[in-house]
């Protein structure tokens, strides 16, 4: 991930990188990293953010994603799929909410709880 993240920051080509976890749907549990290494992740990604690394997360939504407990906003999104049909999150429908790596997640619940950095990040990203 780190590697990853300086490469982004030494490439003129990219602008910023999205940080995601897997998410462990019914049979593909063993891919999924442990709660205590995601937590390192994320401590690790914020480090970076705070560095000047461009990561598009925020840093509120990324604290967020640490424990995953948190009021999802999934209806804001809309998952459209390669047949054109739509609907709600697939991980909602399995119901593995507790264990999502959707980064967005997070930043949705940030939104809604107004915290400027997340506002700001959003605003860096669209303008």
């Amino acid at each position: 991930m780190e590697e990853t993240i300086r490469y982004v920051k030494g490439n003129p080509a990219i602008k910023s990188i999205s940080i995601n976890f897997y998410t462990p749907f019914p049979g593909s549990e063993n891919l999924m990293i442990s709660k205590e290494k995601r937590i390192e992740v994320i401590d690790k990604v914020i480090a970076m953010k705070k560095a000047g690394y461009p990561i598009m997360n925020s840093v509120s939504g990324l604290k967020l994603m640490k424990h995953n407990r948190f009021k999802r906003h999934c209806w804001v999104t809309n998952f459209i799929y390669a047949d054109h049909t739509r609907s709600l999150c697939a991980g909602q429908q399995a119901g593995i909410c507790e264990d999502c790596g959707l980064c967005m997640a997070g930043e949705m619940n940030a939104v809604f709880n107004f915290k400027p950095d997340t506002l700001l990040a959003g605003l860096n990203l669209r303008l």
